[in-house]
């Protein structure tokens, strides 16, 4: 009795199985962000960049204004030119006190905008945490994830903000990409 796969591509081809047995296999290693940025330029990029770190201040602040897609955070990477801990937070209330990031398509070219509220390069005001969601302590002159990739996923009007505590003055720079997509089911 023999058992016969098709590829489950376009074509419905026989799946191929080399001399050592084995089912050959091909799979993809874009990231989700590029492939939602080639699908649906969806996908995006910003910076924020605090001359005067404060403990206690927001320095970034995102909020997901998208009703029909979750916004989810491809990365986030914080740094300063000395020792902080970057804290990332849920977060309630109305962002203020801070402009409105400059958020650029990572889809060059492309003139489809983000459906978010983003703040930051200042302090940002009138927020209240409601859950911490990454803490990450970094030396001078170096940066790290303070989340794992797409594992922060925000629905419409849920909000996010990373506050970076430093000892004594310093610049901090928060580095994110996100990406739109359908919600989850």
């Amino acid at each position: 009795m023999s058992l016969k796969l098709q590829s489950g591509g376009t074509n419905n081809d026989e799946a191929k199985v080399g001399t050592d047995g084995r089912l050959w296999t091909d799979g993809s290693d874009v990231s989700r962000i590029a492939a939602v940025g080639a699908a649906t330029q969806r996908s995006f990029g910003v910076t924020s960049l605090d001359a005067g770190v404060v403990a206690g201040e927001y320095q970034l602040y995102i909020k997901n204004d998208d009703t029909t897609r979750d916004l989810v955070i491809s990365s986030l990477i914080v740094g300063s030119d000395v020792t902080i801990v970057s804290k990332l937070s849920r977060v309630t209330g109305t962002g203020g006190g801070a402009s409105a990031a400059v958020v650029e398509n990572l889809t060059v070219g492309s003139n489809v905008t983000a459906s978010a509220t983003i703040l930051g390069n200042a302090a940002v005001t009138g927020l209240t945490p409601t859950g911490d969601l990454g803490i990450l302590r970094t030396g001078a002159g170096v940066s790290g994830a303070l989340a794992q990739p797409d594992s922060i996923r925000l629905t419409n009007g849920e909000a996010i903000a990373v506050e970076n505590d430093v000892t004594a003055g310093g610049h901090g720079t928060i580095s994110c990409e996100f990406y739109f997509e359908a919600p989850a089911s």
